[in-house]
């Protein structure tokens, strides 16, 4: 049984680093974005993708 929930822990860890690494890149897509938009859409941008980076991860 723990060989279950070893792996069970495993495949959560796993889900875990996925979520965050498509959390990173939309805010590293989100900061090249940014460089190219006028100061009022920057910010709206900006908070639009820390609140989808956030439903991302949890």
């Amino acid at each position: 049984m723990s060989l279950f929930k070893s792996a069970f822990l495993n495949l959560q860890s796993a889900i875990l680093y996925v979520r965050l690494a498509f959390a990173v890149a939309a805010l590293g897509s989100a900061e090249r974005s940014r460089r190219s938009l006028e100061p009022e859409t920057m910010l709206v941008n900006e908070v639009l993708v820390v609140q989808n980076a956030s439903k991302m991860i949890g």
